[in-house]
């Protein structure tokens, strides 16, 4: 009887510092999916031959990867899309101000 309790009190004691040798998990939100959530988007997952991909649908309408839209390489809905860009400015001769500064 008084080696059962005493296995008994090495079975608690081995059992406890199991318990607390576990590593503190710590939840880390992804970057992208908050980038997403803080412009008013909905995270959602799509799946194709490639495999799962992480999806932002913006309040627009318009859909993009999220990692994408993260980075900024997401094409923004409000610029319209059919608009040639701007002309580059002339380049500089030797009388002009490179800090475009007039004279004074």
């Amino acid at each position: 009887m008084k080696w059962r309790c005493v296995w008994a009190l090495v079975g608690v004691w081995f059992n406890a510092s199991l318990a607390s040798a576990q590593p503190l998990l710590l939840a880390m939100a992804n970057p992208a999916a908050v980038a997403c959530a803080s412009a008013g988007g909905i995270s959602m997952k799509t799946y194709d031959s490639k495999g799962e991909h992480s999806m932002c649908q913006l309040p627009s309408g318009q859909v993009c990867e999220e990692w994408a839209f993260f980075k900024g390489e997401c094409p923004s809905s409000d610029s319209a899309q059919s608009t040639p860009p701007a002309k580059p400015a002339a380049p500089n001769t030797a009388n002009d101000n490179p800090l475009g500064s007039g004279s004074n």
